[in-house]
C-alpha cells in the first residue's frame, strides 16, 4: 500500500524524452547503465553550485555526445570552454580510451520553473538550517511568477531537528500525477543536515495534452440500390462512371488515376468523385471474441451503380475515349465513359 510509481517513467515516450539515447545487446546492457549512472554522477559533482538540470547522453558506434542543461552555462563552459575540455579528459577514467566524447552546454531560459534546479535550490537552504516553512513558501512564490498549471512541494525527514521524522508539503493549483496527458516536472534531492538527511520533492505541472479525439466507427453500410448523388457530370466533359456495386480501395483509386494522368499531361484537368473514407477492419486468426473491431488494414469507397467515378476536361475526344478505355483495366468492375460532349453530337 502507499507505493508510488516515478512520475517519470510513467510518462516515457508520451510526455516525458528518454535521457539516455543509444542501443546494446543483453551482455553490454547493464554494464552502459552503469557508465551513464557514473557520467551524470561524476557531471553533477563536478558542478553542483553551477545548477545543472538535466544531462542527455547519446550514443552511436564508438561516439558519446553529452547535452548538459544548467542555468549557468558560462560557468560550465569556462573562458574559452576550459572546463568543457578538462571535463572531457576526465571523463576518460570512466569510459573507454577509444570513444569520443562531445559535450554541449545549453541554457535553461526558466530557472525558477525548473523542477531539478529548485529542488537543489531548497536543499542549499535547508543545510544552511533555515526554516523549512519560510523556504516552502519562498519557492512557491518564485515558481508562481512563470506560467505553470500547478506545483507541489514535499519535505520529509527529521524536520527542526525533532525526534520524529514526519512529512510536510504545499500545492498550488492543479496537480494530477495519475493523468497521463500532464506535462510534469519532476525532481528529488536529499539535504545533509547535523540532524539527519531530509528529502525533497517537487512536482510541476506545467501544461495539459488536449485529449485524443475518439472517431465514431463505421458501420459496413449497404452497396443495394443506385447512386442518387454524385451520378452527373459536374467539373468535366468526360467522365468514369460505374455500372456495379463494389468497395472500391484506395489503390485501385490512385493506380486508375496515374493512368489517367499519363495521357492529360498537363494539357488537361483531373477530378477524382471518390475518396476512400470507410476503413476495413481485420483481426489476427484465433483471437477471443469481443474487445470490439480489429485495426484498420485499408481503407475503401463505397460504390454504388451510376456513381461517377473521375471526370475529365481540357484534351480531345480520342485522347480521353483512349485514357478512359486504359483506366477502366484498372478498376475491378465494369464502367462506362459519359460526356456531356457526346450527348449534344
Amino acid at each position: 500500500m502507499g507505493q508510488k510509481i516515478h512520475p517519470l517513467a510513467f510518462r516515457l515516450g508520451i510526455t516525458q524524452k528518454y535521457k539516455s539515447v543509444w542501443f546494446y545487446e543483453n551482455k553490454e546492457y547493464s554494464d552502459i547503465l552503469e557508465e551513464d549512472h557514473k557520467i551524470r554522477h561524476f557531471i553533477e559533482n563536478k558542478f553542483k553550485l553551477n545548477g545543472i538540470s538535466k544531462i542527455y547522453i547519446f550514443r552511436k558506434a564508438n561516439q558519446i555526445e553529452i547535452k548538459i542543461e544548467s542555468s549557468k552555462p558560462g560557468l560550465v563552459v569556462g573562458r574559452s570552454g576550459n572546463n568543457l575540455e578538462l571535463l572531457r579528459r576526465e571523463m576518460y577514467k570512466i569510459v573507454a580510451p577509444t570513444e569520443k566524447i562531445r559535450i554541449s552546454v545549453i541554457e535553461v531560459m526558466q530557472p525558477d520553473a525548473d523542477a531539478s534546479l529548485i529542488s537543489e535550490f531548497v536543499v542549499q537552504q535547508l543545510e544552511k538550517r533555515i526554516a523549512f516553512r519560510r523556504i516552502m513558501r519562498q519557492t512557491i512564490n518564485k515558481a508562481q511568477r512563470t506560467n505553470i498549471k500547478g506545483i507541489k512541494i514535499q519535505i520529509s525527514g527529521r524536520l527542526n531537528g525533532a525526534e520524529i521524522a514526519r512529512t510536510e508539503w504545499i500545492r498550488e493549483g492543479r496537480v494530477p500525477l495519475q493523468t497521463l496527458r500532464a506535462n510534469i516536472d519532476y525532481a528529488y534531492k536529499k539535504a545533509q543536515t547535523s540532524y539527519g538527511i531530509l528529502g525533497v520533492k517537487f512536482i510541476k505541472i506545467i501544461m495539459l495534452i488536449p485529449k485524443k479525439t475518439k472517431f465514431r466507427k463505421q458501420h459496413r453500410g449497404r452497396l443495394s440500390g443506385k447512386a442518387c448523388r454524385g451520378n452527373t457530370l459536374i467539373f468535366g466533359d468526360y467522365g468514369i462512371q460505374a455500372l456495379e456495386p463494389v468497395w472500391l480501395t484506395s489503390r485501385q483509386i490512385e493506380a486508375t488515376r496515374r493512368t489517367l494522368v499519363r495521357y492529360i499531361r498537363k494539357t488537361g484537368k483531373l477530378w477524382i468523385r471518390v475518396f476512400p473514407d470507410k476503413p476495413v477492419t481485420f483481426r489476427a486468426a484465433e483471437t477471443r471474441m469481443g474487445g470490439g473491431k480489429g485495426s484498420p488494414e485499408y481503407w475503401v469507397s463505397v460504390i454504388k451503380p451510376g456513381h461517377v467515378l473521375f471526370e475529365l476536361k481540357g484534351i480531345p475526344k480520342d485522347l480521353a475515349i483512349e485514357a478512359i478505355k486504359n483506366a477502366s483495366y484498372k478498376l475491378p468492375i465494369k464502367t462506362k465513359l459519359i460526356s456531356n460532349l457526346l450527348e449534344g453530337e
